[in-house]
């Protein structure tokens, strides 16, 4: 049980930084909008 659940605290870990990534080159993506615009 401990196993499988540090396992998923992990992976859960692990999501929070790709969907951290992921907002943060949205934000760059829409900045580079504006400053195209």
């Amino acid at each position: 049980e401990d196993l499988s659940h540090l396992i998923r605290s992990e992976l859960v870990s692990k999501e929070r930084r790709i969907n951290q990534d992921l907002d943060s080159m949205g934000m760059i993506d829409s900045q580079k909008l504006v400053l195209s615009k």
